[in-house]
């Protein structure tokens, strides 16, 4: 969902979870959205500002935070997310992220 060029760019790409998660919403207007969804990790090689991103029509806009913001902001504003479901999601997927980044990323300068 990052876009074509984006492939190029791609460090680390794995699954957090052995298996796939289940994940459903029913929308207020009848629309019901179930799939099953295999969290994944994806470590891009460069600054996020210099990389091509690419959104499609459902992507209000893209904002770059750390994992570590990523994760407090789901907890503390959980309605600046569509739905309880990507918080859910967020929640299982925490540790695992957290883990798995340790494994790829060197620690921080300074």
């Amino acid at each position: 969902e990052l876009g074509g060029e984006m492939g190029g760019h791609v460090r680390v790409s794995r699954n957090l979870t052995e298996h796939w998660l289940w994940y459903y919403h029913q929308y207020r207007d009848g629309r019901k959205d179930r799939q099953a969804t295999w969290p994944w990790l994806v470590v891009l090689d460069g600054p996020h500002r210099s990389l091509p991103v690419e959104t499609d029509e459902e992507a209000d806009g893209v904002k770059w935070v750390t994992p570590g913001e990523l994760f407090r902001w789901a907890r503390e504003r959980p309605g600046d997310f569509c739905h309880e479901s990507l918080t859910s999601l967020m929640s299982k997927c925490e540790a695992m992220m957290v883990g798995e980044l340790a494994k790829v990323m060197p620690p921080p300068k300074g």
